[in-house]
């Protein structure tokens, strides 16, 4: 039953080890979006 328990465990740590990955990544996609339309409205580098 240990054994059971300990996979259920890493299993759902490494289901929110991997969403959080997503999330930190989220704003930081966002912001390139946001960075390239600026660049693309107001002609910057």
């Amino acid at each position: 039953m240990e054994e059971v328990m300990d996979k259920a465990v890493k299993a759902v740590r490494e289901a929110s080890r991997r969403e959080f990955e997503e999330y930190i990544k989220h704003p930081e996609n966002e912001n390139k979006k946001t960075r390239a339309l600026l660049r693309e409205l107001f002609g910057g580098n």
